[in-house]
């Protein structure tokens, strides 16, 4: 499922009040997914293209992403999840080039 995780959309909604922001992630294997897409192990064999799309806020530049599956190992058998995959931190606006991923601890590929 592609989405931004709970408590995180809390803290940024809290963040963006009185801001006119807005955002949008898309994540790609071999075709865009939409939220709510769920994908086979298979489908997910490949590193996948992150594009970030939102308003930058010069005061705070940088960012954090975070791969999770928060119904790991699958949806109804939850015992190992949430299960974090990749960091990805210090990249400013969507130029995911630009930082350093901190530790693949369970690689999907």
């Amino acid at each position: 499922m592609v989405s931004i995780s709970p408590d995180v959309e809390y803290l940024r909604e809290r963040y963006n009040i009185g801001k006119n922001n807005s955002y949008e992630l898309i994540i790609q294997y071999h075709t865009v997914l939409q939220d709510g897409t769920i994908l086979t192990k298979d489908e997910t064999q490949i590193e996948p293209m992150v594009q970030i799309n939102f308003n930058i806020d010069l005061q705070y530049p940088y960012f954090t992403l975070i791969m999770v599956d928060p119904d790991a190992p699958q949806r109804g058998n939850e015992h190992a999840g949430p299960w974090l995959h990749w960091i990805h931190s210090g990249f400013i606006g969507n130029d995911l080039s630009q930082g350093r991923t901190l530790g693949i601890l369970f690689s999907y590929l």
